[in-house]
């Protein structure tokens, strides 16, 4: 594949190909552009019966492929063994430093040259600041890639990624207590593996105070535990923010607050002004000015 081509995905349907196939005929009609069918084609999954590949591949006028190959150099699809995947990515830079090494070094130079590589490993993903060579921490990199996608889930469940997610995976819940599940994605995986931290990070920014958990729920951004210490009682286990709040008049119950919790977590819920009760409870990043994870 070439960095200008496009990847329509959808299930293997004659009603989905239709669907498909109006779509590229009203680009055209917008575009003043054709379509080649020549060049494209189309995979299915293995579970495709060969009679519905047939008719798919004969409605769009397109010949069916077992792989799109590469794009931008990496696989388009993931097996079982994300090893053998990239396994060519790793055995190409590994011929192209031998090929270096053997044209320029010498016996001794690479010896030499072997000895300073692994005295500098520790040091390369350091900041140049630091002594380093300021190269990037590649997981690191990769973790924070994951932390925005799953940044968008949270707060943006009306997406259309964030819908689909929860249709396979958390269809009667929310992504932050859904399980790996069966047979997941490489990218659920890799969602589910970021997910924890990412939580560890987020705190609410109160509104109506009627989706903020009194208890389980990072609220008081001014306290070291974001949450009351003062302990819960079976009688306010299902207490919102709400619940502390007079919505007739847009301020702390201020008696019930200090029937309830102790004398820090008074201060802590009483010290911020309520501005937004018209609004709902967000999710804020506090390391970000406007509250987005970037």
């Amino acid at each position: 594949m070439f960095v200008d081509d496009t990847l329509l995905l959808g299930q293997a349907t004659i009603q989905e190909a239709t669907k498909f196939k109006k779509i590229l005929i009203q680009y055209e009609i917008w575009s003043g552009q054709m379509i080649s069918v020549e060049k494209s084609a189309i995979q299915f999954s293995p579970n495709v019966k060969q009679s519905t590949r047939n008719a798919i591949s004969t409605l769009l006028g397109m010949s069916e492929t077992a792989s799109h190959g590469k794009y931008l150099g990496l696989p388009t699809t993931m097996g079982i063994s994300k090893k053998a995947i990239f396994v060519s990515i790793v055995d190409k830079v590994k011929r192209k430093v031998v090929e270096w090494k053997s044209r320029l070094l010498s016996k001794a130079g690479k010896e030499i040259f072997i000895k300073s590589v692994l005295q500098a490993i520790p040091t390369l993903c350091k900041s140049k600041s630091e002594g380093g060579l300021g190269f990037r921490d590649l997981r690191t990199f990769n973790m924070d890639f994951l932390s925005k996608q799953a940044w968008r889930l949270i707060t943006d469940p009306d997406s259309l990624l964030s819908r689909a997610y929860k249709e396979r995976y958390f269809l009667s819940g929310s992504i932050r207590f859904a399980q790996l599940g069966q047979s997941p994605s490489y990218t659920w995986r890799s969602l589910i593996a970021v997910r924890d931290m990412l939580f560890q990070g987020i705190d609410r920014q109160i509104g109506n105070g009627q989706d903020i958990n009194i208890w389980n729920q990072m609220w008081l951004p001014h306290t070291w535990s974001k949450v009351p210490i003062t302990p819960c009682s079976e009688e306010t286990k299902d207490w919102t923010v709400s619940d502390l709040i007079d919505q007739d008049i847009g301020v702390w119950k201020i008696d019930k607050v200090r029937l309830t919790f102790y004398e820090i977590d008074q201060h802590a819920i009483l010290y911020p002004p309520l501005l937004n009760l018209h609004k709902s409870d967000m999710k804020n990043w506090p390391n970000h000015l406007k509250g987005i994870l970037q």
